[in-house]
């Protein structure tokens, strides 16, 4: 599995130990001993909640659980669970598909639930499920090693439970993996603007975001990007912080070098107890810090650290220029909100 920096891949046996490959440059994996529940594992995949583990033997009946890529410390969510050996990240949903023997399990990263199941043996195949993928759009895409591979089109129900349509046809003796269609490791995309992303929400690859250290629905990601900014650096930056978040789930060209910005704007946002938005006033110094920090995310949003992808998709907009999809700082293409005064930068705090 790709790295989220970009700079390296994950591997391990089935199941085995975990190594590190470096790629730039190519060279020998680099062994790194794990502890906690599961000493050996099979699959890793990367969520904006964190990461996540299988450890199983290829007939699957195999535990999950989170992994801390810092630490390599595993602590175990599910045992002997029919569903676990291969595993991706849903770009769709926001959720992880986790597959084995002939069950698919949606599990949410936020909550660390099971959030739905689905048999497939309805279908009276042999079916024996090894890896898979998301195209991002709402199909999944896994290969059984008996031949078949499984489509699952859940696009409206979103629910694997109650998928649109399924089917199995047979391929090939030999199939067992399919590389990512979706996020890490998928055909780079070019980076969107937050404009593009405030009218586009059928688009988005996932249905929330966490921002510092809460979790945000689209329906409130999307109220926030049509909030007037009226001189809130939160929402400035909130703007920015959304877009890149996206563009980095949709796998944009060089999203590892947004990933620094991204976290130090979440650590911005960790310092403050209330929700979105703070009425921060950008001339405070917090204020100045956001507004800042939005513009170096919004250089990214606008491609200009892709310049495959020809500076940008805003229609040859300039880093802070209203462009026509909405890409303003001064509140005027949004709605609501309110003017934030000299106690704006100073009420936002927590009180931690």
């Amino acid at each position: 599995m790709l790295d989220p920096s970009g700079t390296k891949v994950w591997s391990s046996g089935n199941y085995g130990y975990l190594a590190s490959t470096p790629l730039y440059p190519f060279s020998n994996g680099t062994f790194q001993q794990l502890q906690g529940d599961d000493l050996l594992i099979t699959h890793v995949v990367f969520t904006p909640s964190g990461a996540f583990y299988t450890a199983s033997l290829p007939s699957g009946d195999g535990h999950f659980g989170r992994i801390d890529m810092n630490t390599f410390t595993t602590t175990r969510l599910f045992s002997n669970v029919r569903w676990s050996h291969g595993a991706a990240l849903d770009c769709y949903t926001g959720d992880v598909m986790v597959f084995a023997n002939d069950r698919i399990a949606q599990f949410d990263p936020i909550s660390q639930t099971v959030v739905a199941e689905l048999d497939l043996s309805a279908l009276g195949l042999l079916i024996n499920l090894d890896q898979g993928t998301s195209d991002g759009e709402g199909h999944l895409y896994i290969a059984s090693n008996t031949g078949y591979m499984v489509f699952v089109d859940l696009s409206l129900s979103r629910d694997i439970s109650n998928p649109d349509f399924i089917d199995a046809p047979f391929l090939d003796h030999f199939v067992d993996d399919i590389a990512p269609d979706c996020g890490l490791g998928a055909p780079p995309s070019c980076p969107l603007s937050q404009g593009y992303w405030k009218t586009h929400g059928r688009n988005w690859p996932v249905d929330s975001l966490m921002l510092g250290c809460r979790s945000y629905s689209k329906v409130q990601l999307l109220a926030l990007m049509n909030t007037a900014v009226r001189g809130d650096a939160s929402l400035i930056l909130a703007y920015q912080l959304i877009a890149a978040k996206l563009n980095y789930a949709n796998n944009a060209n060089n999203w590892p070098l947004v990933l620094p910005l991204i976290q130090q704007a979440d650590t911005l946002l960790r310092g403050y107890s209330r929700s979105l938005p703070l009425c921060i006033r950008s001339s405070s110094p917090a204020g100045v810090a956001m507004s800042q920090l939005a513009a170096q995310l919004e250089r990214f949003n606008l491609g200009a650290m892709s310049p495959n992808c020809g500076g940008g998709s805003t229609g040859g907009c300039k880093p802070g220029s209203p462009g026509p999809r909405g890409d303003d700082h001064d509140g005027k293409g949004g709605k609501g909100g309110k003017d934030c005064d000299d106690r704006g930068g100073k009420s936002g705090k927590s009180g931690r």
